[in-house]
């Protein structure tokens, strides 16, 4: 993430001035902005951009909200604690006609903006509780998109006055738009509006997916019109250090891949990813010996690989069949292209070329962005899980993400603030969510949930004072303390703030998942997910946490509820530490009963579909379902999704009473009376 003020940017600009006009290495492009940010003057002030029209706002929006209680006082304090903190993190941006503004979730903490890497993703999750900030969390990004279909890096709060310095094209800063700007299609209540919703998206995606082909292919590395450069004056053959501006002559690998031009184009600030030594003496210092930049990624790859399978996923939801099969094979051409030329199967990992086509070497957590964007076979992903996300001496350490396996020669945790060289971010915690449940790796998701959050409630007293809770950017990964700079308010930052959040509610609640085939063969259309996990659920938390840790069930497990509403529903599920079972209820009709340790999968209208294992061992599931149908709510007036029609629900022919040895991550469909998919779970080892 490029956080920056206008003075940061100054320094940015002058430094891509130096770069355009002289050969530079790939060690100095990692000067980190923050060695820089006395350097410059601050930018004067734009002028005041015209009164925007903001276009269809796609109302109206399904009712939507989130309540907690528990016994565990610890968790009840810190979910109302994020909460608030969320709703301090809502501002105004893009200033309209009349007065009017979007109302956005910025990043929090020192952050006040909305990053294309973070606030789609942001703005999705949110939506269970706030649908409006949610959609317009995607709004921001596609009604300020360029004409050559690219999309702002950042775009910045409306002022105090009503004027804004507008969207922000100075980094590209990550791609994580794509799956929440359809997700949150789901909250628009009326069939006409969505679909006109899902073409707006599906304009924005193809726009920026023929903006990476134009500007960020071997033949037009930083073309003019590409973010992060300025324009260059004379194309050539590539120089002894390949400038930055002008790659692409005779020389420059074409293995029908995107390039990036340095770690912001990825939002990873100040890493040392690109180094082959690293300096582990002075903080955002240049690589000893760094790899020769611009970089044959996999990262800015995937972003067109994400474009075109959303763009399919649209297709589809749309009733475009010839459409969908189209940019499906699209994103497929990609995804076959990426694993020949950066999977390492003696890895077991992706990893990128630099200009020079030498692999670079350093093992990133980035196969877990792949995940997120679902570039990655089942078999890719069981295989990074297995081999290196589980491993104690990578990435499971006791507070589990490092930006950087800390096995790696790259690690550097010398900074305490906003490098991904080292410590766990936020970020990263959010993006897992997604990557794990893409790819069945549920059980993994629930111990990641536990971690993060015993880190932030063992920390300061927060488990018995919710005002001494900090939600930080990074995490120590050793010691679990969270971490902020001398110079930020320690506590507010978004994606841990989510990230939380929605582990939480995997881990005790209800999630709504909207349609989505890629997420695996239990995400053919909406559904909602209730999640009662036999592990994190103790009344002691500082028992429990030990009990974690050492990969054992808690003896002790706490009595909560959590309510979703979702248009005219409200879904309550409660737990009952007495019995060891939990219920889910629809408007105060029960749906279900089931063991706790498991998570139930059902439609919107309360039909019972799947369980899930969700904890380290085998558990012995009883579900049971009663024989009444449940009245459909008049919310979604869309006779197409099989929620909503007449014989949907819990009827007299659903099933009644299951009982299943539940492995861990498998998904057991209660009408076919099999898994249908169980990914396998590697426990944490050394």
């Amino acid at each position: 993430m490029l956080r920056s003020h206008a003075h940061v940017l100054g320094a940015l600009f002058a430094a891509l001035l130096a770069w355009a006009t002289s050969p530079v290495s790939s060690e100095e492009m990692l000067v980190s902005k923050a060695s820089t940010e006395s350097a410059s003057p601050p930018l004067a002030a734009p002028p005041a951009p015209p009164p925007r029209s903001f276009g269809p706002l796609y109302d109206p929006l399904l009712e939507a909200g989130v309540t907690f209680t528990s016994t565990d006082a610890g968790l009840e304090g810190l979910v109302t604690h994020a909460d608030e903190q969320c709703a301090g993190n809502i501002h105004p941006f893009l200033p309209g006609v009349s007065g009017n503004h979007l109302d956005v979730l910025e990043e929090g903490a020192q952050f006040h903006a909305a990053w294309l890497e973070t606030q789609p993703m942001g703005g999705a999750m949110y939506a269970a509780r706030n649908p409006r900030v949610g959609l317009n969390n995607i709004l921001v990004f596609t009604r300020t998109q360029r004409a050559d279909g690219a999309l702002a890096g950042q775009v910045n709060q409306a002022s105090p006055t009503g004027t804004m310095p507008g969207p922000d094209f100075a980094a590209m800063q990550g791609f994580f738009f794509a799956a929440p700007a359809v997700d949150v299609a789901a909250y628009i209540a009326e069939p006409d509006q969505r679909k006109a919703y899902l073409a707006e998206i599906a304009k924005a995606l193809e726009g920026y997916d023929a903006w990476l082909w134009n500007t960020r292919n071997t033949s037009a590395v930083c073309h003019p019109g590409s973010i992060g450069c300025v324009p260059c004056p004379v194309r050539h053959p590539c120089p002894p250090h390949t400038s930055v501006c002008c790659a692409g002559g005779a020389g420059v690998p074409d293995r029908g891949l995107l390039w990036s031009i340095g770690v912001y184009d990825t939002g990873e600030d100040s890493s040392t990813r690109y180094c082959v030594v690293a300096n582990h003496t002075t903080p955002y210092a240049p690589c000893v010996v760094g790899y020769q930049l611009p970089i044959q990624s996999a990262g800015v790859t995937s972003y067109s690989y994400a474009c075109r399978a959303e763009r399919a996923r649209i297709a589809t939801l749309l009733g475009d069949t010839a459409g969908a099969a189209r940019w499906s094979a699209a994103a497929a051409d990609v995804a076959k292209n990426l694993k020949k030329q950066l999977w390492i199967a003696e890895w077991s990992g992706m990893f990128v070329r630099d200009a020079n086509d030498t692999v670079v070497t350093t093992l990133v957590h980035d196969n877990l962005r792949f995940m997120w964007q679902g570039l990655f076979d089942q078999d890719m992903a069981d295989t990074f899980v297995s081999a290196h996300l589980m491993n104690r001496s990578e990435f499971w350490t006791p507070a589990p993400l490092p930006s950087i396996a800390i096995s790696d020669p790259r690690y550097n945790a010398l900074h305490n603030a906003n490098t991904w060289s080292g410590r766990p971010m936020g970020l990263t915690y959010q993006r897992t969510v997604r990557a794990l449940e893409r790819y069945g790796h549920h059980v993994e998701g629930v111990l990641v949930g536990i971690a993060l959050t015993g880190a932030i409630l063992d920390f300061d007293g927060c488990s018995t004072n919710s005002t001494h809770c900090h939600f930080t950017l990074e995490i120590d990964p050793m010691t679990r303390a969270p971490i902020a700079a001398p110079w930020v308010r320690p506590d507010g930052y978004g994606p841990t703030l989510l990230a939380f959040l929605e582990y939480t509610a995997l881990r005790v609640g209800v999630v709504l998942r909207a349609a989505d085939p890629s997420m695996g063969p239990l995400r053919t259309s909406d559904t909602l997910l209730w999640s009662a996990a036999a592990v994190g659920m103790s009344s002691s938390w500082s028992r429990s946490a030990k009990r974690e840790r050492a990969g054992q069930a808690d003896g002790d497990v706490a009595d909560s509820a959590y309510a979703q509403t979702v248009g005219g529903m409200v879904y309550v599920l409660k737990v009952v530490g007495a019995t060891g079972e939990f219920t889910g209820s629809a408007n105060g009709t029960v749906l279900f009963t089931c063991t706790v340790g498991a998570r139930v999968v059902t439609t919107l209208a309360g039909d019972v579909a799947a369980l899930v294992g969700i904890t380290p061992s085998t558990v012995d599931v009883t579900l049971t379902v009663p024989a009444a149908a449940v009245p459909l709510p008049d919310h979604r007036p869309d006779e197409n999704r099989p929620e909503n029609r007449p014989e949907g629900g819990v009827t007299k022919d659903s099933v009644t009473s299951v009982s299943v040895s539940l492995a861990p991550n498998a998904e057991y469909d209660v009408k076919l009376e099999k898994v249908v998919r169980s990914a396998p779970y590697t426990p944490p080892f050394d």
